[in-house]
This record gives C-alpha cells, sequence and structure tokens, in this order.
C-alpha cells in the first residue's frame, strides 16, 4: 500500500476545502443533508423527552396516591406502602435522570445548528 506524505495530505484537505468553500452549491448540499439528519434526531428526541415527561408525570401521581394510603391508612400494611413507595421512588429518579440527559442531548443539537450558521457565515465571507 503506497504512503501518503502529510505535505501531499495537507495539500489535498485545503484543496477540497477551498473549493467547497468556492462553490456555494457543495456547502448547501451538505448543510441540507445535515438539516435532514437533525430534523430526524429533534423529532427523536422530542418524543423521547414527551415519553419520558408522561412516565414521570404518571409516576409522580402514584407516589402522591401511596402517600394518601400511607396517611389514611386504609388497611393496607404500611410496610407494603413504603416498599411500593421506595420503588416508585427509583423509578422517579431514573426517569428524572433519563429525561435530563434527553435534554442535554436536545441542546447539544441546537448548539450544532448554530455553529454551522457560524460555518455558512464564515464561508460566505470567504468566497468573496
Amino acid at each position: 500500500m503506497p504512503s501518503l506524505g502529510a505535505k501531499t495530505a495537507e495539500a489535498a484537505v485545503r484543496d477540497a476545502l477551498a473549493g467547497a468553500l468556492r462553490d456555494p452549491a457543495t456547502l448547501h448540499r451538505a448543510v441540507e443533508a445535515w438539516l435532514a439528519e437533525r430534523q430526524d434526531r429533534d423529532a427523536a428526541i422530542k418524543a423521547e423527552m414527551t415519553g419520558l415527561t408522561k412516565r414521570l408525570h404518571a409516576t409522580e401521581v402514584k407516589v402522591r396516591r401511596l402517600l394518601d394510603l400511607l396517611t389514611d391508612g386504609d388497611g393496607v400494611p404500611a410496610d407494603e406502602i413504603k416498599s411500593r413507595l421506595a420503588a416508585l421512588t427509583r423509578e422517579r429518579d431514573g426517569l428524572r435522570v433519563q429525561l435530563a440527559e434527553a435534554q442535554a442531548r436536545a441542546a447539544a443539537v441546537e448548539a450544532g445548528g448554530a455553529k454551522l450558521a457560524a460555518v455558512e457565515r464564515y464561508a460566505v465571507k470567504a468566497a468573496r
């Protein structure tokens, strides 16, 4: 396998970048492809966040019901209620962590959009 020298590789990369910056259509196609991928990712993250939010709300409702049951003492053994409450608390805490992670991914996607916009502005200036 032939080797490629650093100077040759650097020149090839520089030429490819310069060509992309001089050809707005190339950059535009790349941006369009990235935006389509981003929309798919955004939709998936939003759907995940919606599902997690619903599950979190349902878990919090169950916790309140168990607490009401514990304080009202409707004949259900306190140990059983406490055990179920501990399980729901773990579930709720896990859902909160998952929701925070999904929100962080959504924020990262948004930050990527800002970076891409900056690259496009730079390319327009460089092409002049």
